[in-house]
């Protein structure tokens, strides 16, 4: 896990020897520098790709299924 100061080290972009180019926030209309992944005014990312990975809804779907199996199988057991 991250730290809180390693995170607000990501939402701030700082280039050193590069020309200084910032965007509006899709979320907050903010100024943030174009290379950050996330703003640092509202904390959204700013495009899906630099989001958090989520599962698939199927992994969310066959975990309940393999649940309510072996909720059966315990109670047809007895």
């Amino acid at each position: 896990m991250q730290s809180a100061e390693d995170e607000n080290d990501e939402l701030h972009y700082e280039p050193e020897d590069e020309e200084i180019v910032s965007v509006s926030c899709p979320h907050c209309a903010g100024q943030v520098w174009e290379e950050a992944e996330a703003c640092e005014h509202c904390g959204a990312y700013l495009s899906r790709e630099d989001g958090p990975r989520s599962r698939p809804w199927w992994w969310v779907a066959g975990g309940i299924a393999a649940l309510i199996a072996v909720y059966l199988w315990i109670t047809r057991a007895r």
